[in-house]
């Protein structure tokens, strides 16, 4: 089976999210926005009970931040950062899935070759497909970029070298 893909940022964050989620990453993010909602709390609550104290206004506008962040910025910023330095990761990319493994060759130039037995495993969402190498590469096929009948053809492709997770 051979296809071109390209893939945009979203299609990006949406593999980098579907390859490293983690309990751990999940649990640590959820306790750590409980803890700045406490705290966001308690500051209201001091603040409420001496509003005279200069300190109120700035602990209130740091866990504000500090809330933000958690919630809106860091779950973005590592993969944002690697699709924009990254210049193959824009361009159009040709992949071939064949009986020895699979390649893609972007259009910058670079090849990439991994026979069936160094691949990992293959992981799928509603917006692409994501094929992991057991080094730590992984494939992006977004699904934007394929029909229905080749996204089942690539599925049963996957499938019949691959266990899905």
């Amino acid at each position: 089976m051979e296809f071109a893909t390209t893939i945009s940022e979203k299609d990006f964050i949406a593999a980098y999210r579907l390859v490293h989620r983690s309990v751990f990453l999940t649990v640590w993010f959820t306790c750590l926005s409980a803890v700045l909602v406490w705290e966001f709390f308690e500051s209201a609550l001091t603040f409420v009970a001496g509003p005279m104290n200069p300190l109120n206004d700035f602990f209130i506008i740091v866990n504000i931040c500090l809330l933000g962040l958690v919630w809106l910025y860091l779950p973005y910023f590592r993969p944002r950062g690697r699709y924009r330095k990254d210049p193959a990761q824009r361009g159009e990319m040709a992949v071939l899935l064949s009986g020895e493994g699979v390649s893609e060759k972007s259009s910058l130039g670079s090849n990439l070759f991994f026979p069936w037995t160094a691949c990992a495993r293959w992981r799928e969402s509603r917006r692409v497909i994501v094929l992991r190498v057991e080094s730590g590469v992984y494939f992006i096929f977004p699904k934007a970029c394929l029909s229905a009948g080749q996204q089942d053809e690539l599925r049963s492709i996957l499938a019949a070298h691959l266990p899905k997770k």
